[in-house]
């Protein structure tokens, strides 16, 4: 299994936290589903600092490779559509994994508390 990371910088509003969370419920998620040896996403976000970091899981050297392109596409479209920046993206082999068996994979809703 692989891992991509990708971090990113942002003003700590609001508004641009809410964009960048939507871009990645609404269109970068769907769209990466649908890769061959997709095997997970996160989209994490710190609301305080204004970063975050999106990980995604292949199952294979191979499929993380194919996706390449399109993640780059994808990241380009996420900083011009929403005025992120992106610092920094790597790839590393995952070592170990565990996860509750009981996950299942799911798209959080906005939290109304933060409104």
């Amino acid at each position: 299994m692989f891992a991509r990371i990708t971090t990113w910088t942002f003003e700590p509003t609001p508004d641009q936290v809410e964009a960048f969370i939507r871009r990645g419920r609404n269109e970068v998620m769907p769209a990466a589903r649908q890769f061959a040896g997709s095997q997970g996403f996160l989209w994490l976000v710190d609301r305080d600092h204004g970063r975050g970091l999106t990980l995604t899981l292949w199952a294979t050297a191979e499929a993380e490779q194919a996706s390449a392109q399109a993640a780059n596409q994808f990241r380009a479209g996420t900083s011009e559509s929403t005025g992120v920046t992106m610092t920094g993206a790597e790839r590393y082999e995952v070592a170990a994994v565990d996860l509750d068996a009981s996950l299942e994979p799911h798209v959080l809703e906005p939290n109304p508390l933060r409104s």
